[in-house]
């Protein structure tokens, strides 16, 4: 349902994290105890502890695809009252979280619904409300620890510095990440308040090499109009359903990336859309071939990652009756089709200029990408949500059945 858990440029769309990006570290001897990095990093989990009500408002910057993406993510909390957040990007309020410290409430003012849902045992009113945003900072703003435990459990080599950014001192951590020699570079930095400890800024830079080309892509959280005694009241954290808006199925709890109606052996819904040409495109056109309908956007990096495997698997396995559908969640079409061009993408392209609003993504439930829907010549599915390794697999099985 919600645009918050599809943020993926955010995440979605699957941003850097960074605990997920350090999860990814081959094992190194840990850094000192005593090292300066960590010992700022424990400074400030102390400092974030220590917290009782904070409000702030955080910038996400993408940068590296020919269409870059910004959002902003309004939150604030009252530790043992409640917690809000709203995100928007530039065309206005995308969605909305509030909780009571009883339960939390998500709104998705794109499709107008709402869902509350009890907390946790153990989970608080500002973890709730801040993991939801799907924002890095936000979440180590609830949970502190994890600034320490996941550099501890990647066992890297942490580096610090100290700059001065307007009249604000600021400690800089910054890690390289020890891919393999030929694998993507990843630098994580981390600015930190070197007086009163408080995180600032987290940025991930990704680098990575496409057709003999270094391609680099970044992803940047900043923090401002930071504020640790905000004047909040019990109807902040209320929520009041606007005009229109209507409850989330009981169903629907648990809320799924793409419609879970999709799953092997089923029948994918029936597709009616136009090609970047104006054609008309159904499904219908390509009985007798193994397709992937693949959910993507140029302004997406893990996307954008997965398109030379998508790319390979069309070379190599189209003569044998394979095809590509790609479904585009771009708003930007002259970026779209040169990025096609660039990268010599010969199969047809969905696009509405919709993004997240498209019919086709809205029609099948989705709310993360890259999303691949593999589909059997008979037109059934044969995989849901298949990429990377997976993918010529799962073409190669279904290619096999007939």
């Amino acid at each position: 349902m919600s645009h918050f858990s599809s943020r993926a440029f955010l995440t979605a769309c699957g941003v850097l994290v960074f605990s997920a990006s350090l999860s990814a570290v081959p094992a190194r001897s840990a850094p000192a105890p005593d090292s300066p990095a960590l010992a700022v990093l424990k400074q400030a989990v102390t400092a974030h502890k220590a917290v009782t009500a904070l409000s702030a408002t955080l910038t996400e910057t993408s940068t590296g695809s020919p269409s870059d993406k910004s959002q902003t993510v309004s939150f604030a909390f009252q530790k043992g009252s409640g917690a809000k957040a709203t995100i928007a990007d530039k065309t206005g309020p995308l969605a909305s979280i509030v909780s009571d410290g009883k339960t939390y409430t998500t709104y998705d003012l794109h499709i107008k619904q709402y869902r509350t849902q009890p907390l946790r045992t153990g989970q608080t009113a500002e973890s709730a409300v801040l993991e939801q945003t799907q924002a890095t900072l936000p979440q180590m703003l609830a949970r502190p620890d994890i600034l320490v435990k996941d550099l501890n459990a990647a066992k890297v080599h942490p580096v610090l510095s100290t700059e001065t950014r307007g009249p604000t001192r600021i400690d800089v951590i910054t890690i390289h990440v020890p891919f393999k020699p030929n694998d993507p570079k990843m630098v994580i930095s981390l600015a930190i308040g070197h007086d009163d400890h408080l995180l600032r800024q987290l940025k991930e830079k990704l680098t990575m090499v496409q057709k003999g080309k270094a391609k680099t892509f970044t992803h940047t959280e900043t923090l401002s109009d930071l504020n640790l005694a905000p004047t909040l009241t019990a109807a902040d954290f209320a929520f009041t359903p606007p005009a229109g808006a209507t409850a989330a199925p009981a169903e629907a709890a648990e809320p799924s990336m793409y419609d879970p109606r999709l799953k092997a052996g089923a029948q994918p819904f029936a597709l009616t859309a136009k090609d970047l040409s104006g054609k008309p495109l159904t499904l219908d056109q390509y009985k007798g071939k193994v397709v992937l309908m693949d959910f993507w956007a140029t302004w997406c990096g893990p996307c954008v990652g997965e398109m030379p495997n998508v790319i390979a698997s069309y070379k190599k396995y189209h003569a044998a009756g394979f095809d590509v559908v790609g479904i585009s969640l771009d708003q930007d079409k002259p970026s779209l089709t040169s990025f096609i061009a660039q990268n010599k993408m010969p199969w047809r392209q969905v696009f509405d200029g919709k993004g997240w609003g498209s019919a086709v993504a809205q029609q099948y439930g989705v709310h993360s990408i890259p999303f691949g829907l593999l589909l059997n010549r008979d037109g059934t599915i044969a995989a849901v949500s298949v990429r990377g390794d997976d993918l010529p697999t799962a073409i190669q099985a279904a290619l096999a059945k007939n």
